[in-house]
């Protein structure tokens, strides 16, 4: 079966999406993928325990001073 090529105007998303649907190979510059960002996801940040939360809300309550609220008369 004879290839051709065939160049479409579109949204990256888009064209990804069509060149799947058609097996197609997708081509990419190398500035793009060169750039240090393409398809990297960010690593989740670990998950405190609920002792690290504890911890973390009782120096928080610790360190504030009633002037932190602003100035409220009763």
């Amino acid at each position: 079966m004879r290839r051709q090529q065939i160049l479409v105007d579109a949204r990256p998303s888009d064209s990804i999406a069509i060149a799947l649907r058609a097996e197609a190979p997708i081509f990419v510059a190398e500035e793009v993928l060169g750039a240090g960002q393409a398809g990297v996801i960010p690593a989740k940040p670990a998950e405190k325990s609920e002792k690290e939360k504890a911890a973390e809300l009782k120096k928080l309550l610790e360190d504030m001073d009633p002037g932190d609220f602003g100035r409220f008369g009763i």
